[in-house]
């Protein structure tokens, strides 16, 4: 059993540490979980960075991803990953969180291409960061459009 464990957790710390260039962006959230479940500190590795942002953005950014793995990490919104599309250097994912009290919700995850990975992009529309970050802003608004398209079909699929 001992070996087990060790065997497992050495899997795991191999897969947070290496953050090889996953097939898909959907392939990278499912490392991320895990690096939130079993190395939490790992977890910002999955990030995309954006040294030419003002600090208080970058820090807003950081704090922001910091509570969404504290939630992770204390089991009060795990996300289960459904569906994704990539459109050049940019993907969304569709996330389904449920709540504690079973309240369920669709929400997008964003990623962006650096250095030949996927790295969860924070997007925030109360910060106009996207024109800073993505040179072509259509991108995101077609995968905008069709993550919104994807969560009317998923809200009126029949509760099982």
């Amino acid at each position: 059993m001992h070996h087990t464990k060790i065997f497992l957790f050495s899997v795991l710390s191999i897969a947070c540490f290496q953050l090889a260039p996953a097939a898909s962006p959907k392939e990278v959230l499912e490392e991320f979980q895990a690096c939130i479940k079993h190395e939490p500190e790992r977890a910002r590795a999955f990030i995309a960075k954006f040294p030419d942002l003002p600090p208080q953005v970058v820090g807003f950014m950081q704090e922001k991803v910091t509570k969404h793995i504290r939630r992770i990490e204390s089991g009060d919104s795990p996300f289960k990953i459904l569906d994704g599309k990539v459109d050049g250097d940019y993907a969304v994912v569709v996330i389904k969180e449920e709540a504690q009290d079973k309240t369920e919700d669709y929400d997008p995850i964003f990623l962006i291409q650096q250095g030949g990975q996927w790295k969860i992009f924070p997007k925030f529309s109360s910060w106009k960061i996207d024109k800073n970050v993505i040179k072509n802003e259509d991108i995101l608004l077609r995968l905008e459009k069709w993550f919104e398209a994807e969560k009317l079909k998923l809200k009126s699929l029949p509760k099982p």
